[in-house]
């Protein structure tokens, strides 16, 4: 399972990239640093994540199928169309708060655990 370790230590890679500039190959070695002792509670906000986005694509799914019986025609691909893009743009803020709030932990957890 050594991919699933580094899909989950490469949560935090953006985050790293854009505040802490290191070099290609330290992004890497910065992101499995930083997660390393945070692991599992970084994988349970991962699987949560994915639930709640699950569940929002569910209920998504569910309106747009109300939406398609009152809804016919071109009119309802076009109303369907804007609410996957904002559904999407929704999901990418979701996914990079997300992003920040590992990192933001995961830092804080390594700087607390190096200046004890």
């Amino acid at each position: 399972m050594p991919g699933l370790f580094l899909f989950v230590c490469y949560l935090v890679m953006l985050p790293v990239v854009l505040f802490e500039h290191p070099s290609p190959g330290m992004v890497l070695v910065r992101c499995v640093i930083l997660v390393r002792q945070q692991w599992w509670k970084t994988l349970a906000a991962l699987v949560i994540a994915i639930v709640a986005v699950l569940v929002c694509v569910l209920a998504f799914a569910a309106i747009l199928s109300i939406l398609a019986v009152l809804i016919t025609g071109a009119a309802f691909q076009a109303v369907a169309a804007a609410c996957l893009v904002a559904f999407f743009a929704a999901a990418g803020v979701f996914l990079s708060a997300l992003a920040l709030t590992l990192h933001s932990a995961a830092s804080h957890s390594v700087s607390a655990s190096n200046s004890a």
